[in-house]
């Protein structure tokens, strides 16, 4: 069962720092923008970076293929 969460919480990391990524070909594609436009680029990866943390903590914590001695 903890085999199967890690593999969740595995493929949530991986998704999050794949849509990072399609987040910052577009932001190199289109660009920086100024004002109230950067703000809103900027915006949209701030979910994706929380999530890729929080998630890579916890994998990081309770990884149940370490050795815990």
């Amino acid at each position: 069962m903890t085999k199967t969460i890690y593999r969740i919480q595995m493929v949530i990391f991986l998704g999050a720092l794949f849509m990072i990524g399609l987040g910052l070909f577009d932001l190199i594609n289109n660009g920086l923008k100024t004002g109230k436009e950067l703000v809103w680029q900027i915006s949209l990866f701030i979910p994706f970076i929380l999530l890729s943390i929080s998630s890579g903590i916890r994998i990081y914590l309770k990884n149940p293929l370490q050795n815990n001695s």
